[in-house]
């Protein structure tokens, strides 16, 4: 399926989110006019729209993803409360298994670190990527845990599936950027 839609010459593609800074971030790097929100992908052009906040399981998440025609859900960062609030907003989109979807991890440029939650007392820690899949201590608990990767913390915690595409965004690296496009639209993780 994802062959057949960058075959096309337009794809709607939505961005969902926790809250804008992440979704208007990847939308700023791709369309920098600002007042276009589309780029060029392989000849086709993608057309890019975000919903952010808590999914309304009433309407217009539902219906913005149904009249798409690929979504993903982009995270910057991991700490509990954007955490919960992905989770109940891939629960409410993600039924639409025959749409092509994925997971973006977005970094600001020149960023090597992240923001992650104790897992035991919900402490808000910086975790840089030198130090992930190594023994942390939580400063406020001191209880221990071993550090997560970013996207690894993501799946475990949206519970997604090991096959949806899950890239790895780095602001204002335009090849990263579109390559995360291409996983989704093309069916091929980055």
């Amino acid at each position: 399926m994802g062959n057949e839609l960058t075959a096309s010459k337009s794809v709607d593609f939505v961005l969902l989110a926790a809250d804008e800074v992440c979704p208007n971030s990847i939308i700023a790097d791709l369309c920098p006019d600002g007042d276009k929100h589309s780029f060029d992908l392989d000849g086709s052009t993608v057309h890019l729209s975000s919903k952010h906040g808590e999914p309304d399981p009433a309407a217009d998440w539902r219906d913005a993803v149904a009249k798409a025609d690929a979504f993903a859900i982009t995270v910057q960062y991991v700490d509990v409360i954007t955490m919960d609030r992905l989770k109940g907003i891939y629960d409410a989109v993600t039924q639409q298994d025959d749409k092509p979807f994925g997971i973006f991890v977005y970094r600001g440029a020149g960023e090597a670190d992240y923001k992650l939650s104790c897992p035991h007392c919900g402490q808000k820690l910086w975790v840089r990527d030198s130090d992930v899949n190594k023994r942390g201590r939580c400063p406020n608990c001191k209880k221990a845990f071993i550090l997560p990767s970013q996207g690894d913390h993501v799946r475990m915690r949206l519970e997604a599936d090991v096959t949806i595409p899950l890239a790895s965004i780095q602001g204002g690296n335009h090849a990263s950027i579109q390559a995360a496009f291409r996983s989704i639209l093309n069916g091929s993780a980055s």
